[in-house]
C-alpha cells in the first residue's frame, strides 16, 4: 500500500485574507487541509463541498490558530472561505483517511538563538503519511528536522516562513513534528503538530470464475 501524497499547497503567508483557492482542481475523494493562523474558532467552508471540520483551535502565548479538514472532497475548483481573515495555508492530498493526530504544542522561541519546535508523540503505523505543521508569529521556519522533507507553497519563496509542512512515510513506531527556526529570531511564539494519514485499502478486484454445467440426464451401458 503507497502512502498518500500531497497533491498541491497553496498559502498567503504576506497578508490577512477571508478566502484562498487551491490553483488547480482538486481531485475527487481527496482530504483537504486548512490551517489558518491569526484568528481561532474559525468556521472554514468552501463552495464545492461545504463546512469543513474543525480539528483543533486555540491561541497558545497569543499566537491564535484554527485547523480544519475536508475528508473526501468532490472533484473540482475549491476556494477556502475563513470567517475571520486570517494568514491561510491549505494543502490536497490524494485520497486517505485521518489515522492519529496530536495536540498542537507551542512556546516562545529564545532570543537571537536557533531552536527546535517539535509535537508531542502520536502512534503510527507503515505507510501512513506522517503530515507536520508549524507556525510562528513571524517568519521563523526555517528548516525540517530528522527525515522530514520540508513543504511549502511553491510561491513562497526562500525560507524563512510563517508556517511551513513537513512530512514522511512512517514506520511502525511514534514520531513528533521536527523543526527548526534560524539564529536570528528574536522571541516569536510558536506552535505545532502532526497528522498520520492512511490510504485506503487496495480494492481486490472483480474475480472470475470457471463455471460447468452439470448434465443431470442419466446415461448408462446398453447391453
Amino acid at each position: 500500500m503507497s502512502a498518500p501524497a500531497i497533491l498541491q499547497i497553496n498559502a498567503n503567508q504576506s497578508s490577512l485574507v477571508s478566502s484562498l483557492a487551491f490553483s488547480s482542481a482538486v481531485s475527487k475523494n481527496s482530504f483537504l487541509f486548512c490551517l489558518a493562523v491569526n484568528t481561532q474558532n474559525l468556521t472554514i467552508s468552501d463552495g464545492l463541498n461545504g463546512s469543513w471540520t474543525r480539528l483543533a483551535t486555540g491561541a497558545p502565548n497569543g499566537l491564535a490558530y484554527t485547523i480544519a479538514y475536508f475528508p473526501s472532497s468532490a472533484a473540482g475548483t475549491v476556494t477556502v472561505s475563513l470567517s475571520t481573515a486570517s494568514f491561510p495555508m491549505i494543502v490536497e492530498i490524494s485520497q486517505s483517511s485521518l489515522g492519529n493526530t496530536s495536540a498542537v504544542a507551542s512556546g516562545v522561541i529564545p532570543s537571537n538563538s536557533a531552536e527546535e519546535i517539535t509535537s508531542a508523540q502520536i502512534a503510527a503505523t507503515a505507510g501512513q503519511l506522517l503530515l507536520g505543521y508549524a507556525f510562528t508569529t513571524g517568519k521563523s521556519v526555517q528548516s525540517a528536522g530528522g527525515s522530514y522533507t520540508l513543504q511549502v507553497a511553491t510561491s513562497q519563496g526562500a525560507a524563512p516562513y510563517r508556517m511551513a509542512l513537513e512530512i514522511q512515510t512512517a514506520g511502525t513506531g511514534s514520531y513528533n513534528s521536527d523543526f527548526f527556526t534560524p539564529t536570528n529570531v528574536s522571541n516569536n511564539d510558536w506552535g505545532t503538530g502532526i497528522l498520520a494519514l492512511t490510504a485506503p485499502a487496495s480494492s481486490p478486484g472483480n474475480s472470475s470464475f470457471l463455471s460447468a454445467a452439470l448434465d443431470t440426464g442419466l446415461r448408462g451401458l446398453r447391453h
